[in-house]
């Protein structure tokens, strides 16, 4: 069995997994439910994280309540960290690399290798998206395990590449609030760390339901193309010179016995629309993925680093990624300039306070809905350009701001929400991000009597001076 190589950088890497492993990055409870969502979805045994340290690999498993480690020379995910690209082995057993490893052993042996939990198991399937750290550096994997042979779809391999972004991503952000000692910017930090917690549950369902009529699709896809298979051959068979004996009458009663067997009609109707479902069911996974990678990433932008950025996109991917949390109970109408001119920006930013304040839309009109199960809410989004700035009009019909809190919405820790249901930052981030980072303006529309609301986010189409920290 060949011993993983030791990468280049590896005196850096260990100080980066020294860090994330100071503070518990990989055990935060929300990877938790990231990986069991993967888990569910694709099917597999095991998922987790997992990360390479100098001598061991330590893994945070989503079905082991402790966190064991594996000799280094022996983990899979030591090799995953060797190469950008998803390290994906459809079956262990029948890898050179892997063979004589005592958890393939297994598979073979039928004795399972006993990790500390005191289980045995034979794992014949391994997949590890590599995570990185803020500089770069592969200090582990996202990884999905197996007791038996199986390979990943394009799909499927798309969509786990996006949650080791998120996961990446969610540990570089605990990282930074730890680091930085700018206030503001920590609070930011925690306030996203804490959205992308909250619609972990929401986005599983997002994916999950298409990747399951996908996968139920596939499967009628396999049983029609295997029909009209069988049926091709036997016409042959039919045609063929021992066959040809009884005239052309008989075998045309042949063909339509045997097309009438093989369910040659239903099929070639249903075959079609199959495939198109599988394809919205496909993009809508894409369209999902995409947002959650702008959100995650902050559409590439480094931290305070100003960019040309697309409003109207960031308005998009905010809207799906919170999708389950306004489409039982609102209908969203969209009414946005595609003239639009790019703004220049933090990306990160503007997409925190884009959903902060759809988000401060839905629990308003989810307000109303405890209280009225019949009222339907409505979420408007527009944009334009007025005044030399883009203007982005989130309003919703939850029934209003009363006039004696209005002027305190934007005050740090104000909040109308019940204990442990906002932290009352929200809106005072909103306020700092727009106004003292980038020199726009936010300001609120409500009337009582209709019981709409809007908030206006006026963004300058100009360069405008920002703080230095």
């Amino acid at each position: 069995m060949p011993a993983p190589e030791i990468p280049e950088n590896e005196e850096e890497r260990l100080r980066a997994v020294e860090m994330y492993e100071a503070i518990s990055a990989p055990a935060h409870s929300s990877f938790k439910k990231i990986t069991e969502l993967i888990r569910d979805t694709m099917g597999a045994f095991d998922t987790g994280i997992s990360i390479v340290k100098k001598d061991t690999v330590r893994y945070y498993s989503c079905i082991l309540e402790k966190d064991p480690s594996v000799p280094r020379e022996l983990a899979f995910s030591s090799f995953a960290i060797l190469q950008e690209e998803p390290l994906v082995v459809w079956d262990l057993s029948k890898d050179e690399r892997f063979v004589d490893n005592p958890f393939v052993e297994s598979a073979i042996k039928k004795n399972g290798f006993t990790m500390a939990d005191g289980v045995s198991r034979p794992y014949r399937f391994y997949a590890g998206f590599p995570l990185k750290s803020t500089d770069g550096y592969r200090i582990g994997a996202l990884y999905l395990l197996d007791v038996r042979p199986r390979d990943l779809s394009p799909t499927q391999i798309m969509i786990l590449q996006a949650f080791a972004s998120l996961v990446s991503s969610h540990m570089n952000l605990a990282v930074e609030v730890q680091l930085r000692k700018d206030e503001h910017t920590a609070r930011l930090l925690a306030d996203k760390m804490s959205s992308i917690g909250r619609f972990t549950a929401g986005i599983a369902h997002e994916v999950n339901t298409p990747m399951q009529f996908i996968s139920m699709n596939n499967r009628f896809l396999k049983e029609g193309v295997g029909a009209l298979s069988n049926f091709i051959n036997e016409i042959g068979d039919l045609f063929a010179p021992e066959g040809t004996h009884g005239g052309a009458h008989k075998a045309s009663a042949d063909v339509a016995q045997l097309t009438k067997k093989h369910d040659v009609a239903y099929y070639s109707t249903e075959l079609q629309e199959t495939i198109q479902q599988s394809r919205v069911g496909i993009d809508r996974v894409t369209g999902l993925i995409n947002a959650l990678k702008t959100f995650s990433h902050g559409g590439g932008s480094g931290a305070g680093q100003h960019v040309p950025a697309h409003v109207n996109e960031a308005i998009r991917a905010a809207l799906l990624i919170s999708r389950h949390e306004w489409k039982d109970i609102a209908e969203v109408e969209l009414t946005l300039d595609e003239t639009l001119p790019a703004v220049n920006c933090c990306e990160g930013e503007i997409h925190q306070v884009l959903l902060n304040l759809i988000i401060n839309a839905i629990d308003a009109i989810q307000t109303r809905v405890l209280v009225d199960s019949e009222f339907k809410g409505l979420l408007q989004v527009r944009t334009f350009v007025a005044n030399g700035c883009v203007v982005v009009a989130i309003s919703d019909n939850g029934g209003g701001i009363p006039e004696s809190i209005q002027a305190k919405i934007f005050e740090p820790f104000f909040t109308t929400k019940d204990v442990g249901k906002g932290s009352g930052q929200g809106l005072a981030l909103c306020w700092d991000i727009v106004v003292r980072r980038h020199g726009g303006r936010i300001h609120l529309e409500t009337d009582t009597a209709t019981g709409i609301s809007a908030f206006y986010l006026h963004l300058p189409l100009k360069e405008v001076l920002r703080p230095n920290h």
